[in-house]
């Protein structure tokens, strides 16, 4: 259930990696931050988008992006014309 789950966040939050879904990260911050195919986050999920989100923002030092799928629209880089 959700203590087993919970249990489960605490032990890896002592390791050097931690591999944790968006909605075991809520509310916490890391120094870095891996994210690997967010495509795939945002596609299976109506809230796709703010579990991204809050993904994206739980790093306090570095964020790196990995992906082989192209981006969701909303990480795409805008335009240096449209950005005026």
């Amino acid at each position: 259930g959700d203590l087993d789950a919970a249990a489960g966040t605490a032990a890896a939050l002592d390791a050097a990696v931690a591999v944790l879904t968006p909605v075991e990260v809520k509310g916490l911050e890391f120094d870095h931050v891996v994210v690997v195919e967010p495509a795939a986050l945002v596609a299976p999920d109506p809230a796709g988008l703010r579990l991204l989100y809050v993904t994206l923002t739980r790093a306090t030092r570095t964020l790196t992006v990995v992906h082989a799928r192209p981006l969701p629209e909303a990480l795409e880089p805008v335009p240096a014309q449209e950005r005026r």
